[in-house]
């Protein structure tokens, strides 16, 4: 009778031990969300300009922190989707060239866009962007746009 409740319990502890360590398919099943339940998927902005303002499109959905500069100069900063709308409220000048930086503040995405003359051009992505509008130096010193 000992040798039964033995093989019984050492039954009973191999049975839990296994089924502790094979979890359920449903736990490695993924749902394209972070453990935490948050969406990271990394939204895509297109900016249209149309003279004065640039609209950005895809922005609807979260809050985003622009910052339009000359040169080193900030010109503007704002917040545009949700209830603040998509047209970047700052009236561009087709004369000038501009650094429009775009931020989720969420943290998903940044752009930067430049708007040189009246023609917008791609994103962060591109070598030599951001920063001072200008490439001209007089005596060692950036020539900013007034």
């Amino acid at each position: 009778m000992k040798r039964f409740y033995l093989i019984a319990i050492l039954f009973a502890i191999a049975s839990l031990t296994a089924m502790a360590q094979d979890k359920p398919d449903m736990t490695h099943q993924t749902t394209g969300e972070d453990r935490d339940g948050i969406v990271s998927f990394k939204a895509i902005l297109t900016p249209l300009y149309d003279e004065p303002y640039i609209e950005v499109l895809g922005c609807e959905d979260s809050y985003y922190d622009v910052t339009v500069t000359i040169g080193m100069k900030c010109m503007w900063n704002g917040i545009i989707g949700r209830e603040y709308g998509t047209v970047i409220n700052y009236e561009f000048s087709s004369t000038k060239s501009y650094v429009i930086t775009v931020t989720s503040l969420q943290g998903a995405s940044h752009y930067v866009w430049r708007l040189e003359n009246g023609a917008l051009n791609g994103s962060s992505r591109l070598p030599n962007w951001g920063g001072i509008t200008d490439q001209w130096l007089i005596g060692g010193n950036p020539f900013f746009d007034r």
